[in-house]
């Protein structure tokens, strides 16, 4: 699956250089690929999202860590399931976890969204001035890919409507378990509680 998209990016890279002509080429059968699953709960309703690895001869997965100037953060963008290009009702969730990718609870500041439409900063539902936390339960690397893991574990927050009429503050809970991309070298404690 990664292999056909990392032979796709070289070949269209190239391709210009040996002279083809240009050609509108659809990505790899399959893209993006899956990753794994949110489950929750908003209130008292079930919601659920996916992640998925939009990388086409580049990282981009919607589940990552990094940061090689600073602390490292973990992110989560998940996607209604089975619309992977719908970012209607997407969720978003960035936890940090100072100089160590590791088990246990985020040390950093965690916030998690929940958007009405596909802006960032329009209707949503916020964690920001509220509690959020967020815990990771196992981190395990990739036998095939170093770039690659997989990780589980938990979210809870305190949201609340920020331009978004008729909603009001709602607990929430959800449950990860997902495949990872790792953006750059920085210290990963691998491992399960």
């Amino acid at each position: 699956m990664r292999g056909a998209a990392l032979i796709f990016a070289v070949w269209a890279a190239l391709a210009p250089l040996a002279g083809a002509q240009e050609v509108d080429m659809q990505p790899p059968e399959g893209w993006p690929w899956l990753l794994g699953d949110v489950t929750g709960k908003l209130g008292s309703k079930a919601i659920a999202w996916q992640t998925y690895d939009f990388s086409i001869g580049a990282l981009d997965a919607s589940v990552w860590a990094g940061d090689p100037w600073g602390p490292v953060d973990f992110h989560l963008t998940g996607y209604t399931p089975g619309d992977p290009q719908s970012t209607r009702m997407g969720l978003r969730v960035t936890a940090g976890f100072g100089d160590t990718l590791r088990l246990g609870q985020a040390s950093g500041p965690v916030t998690v969204v929940i958007t009405l439409g596909s802006d960032d900063m329009g209707p949503r539902l916020s964690s920001e001035g509220h509690k959020a936390s967020l815990s990771i339960t196992s981190l395990v690397p990739s036998a095939e890919d170093q770039n690659y893991g997989h990780v589980t574990g938990t979210i809870t927050a305190r949201l609340c409507p920020v331009m978004w009429e008729g909603k009001s503050c709602q607990d929430f809970t959800a449950r990860f378990d997902t495949d990872m991309q790792f953006d750059g070298a920085f210290p990963i404690a691998f491992g399960a509680e």
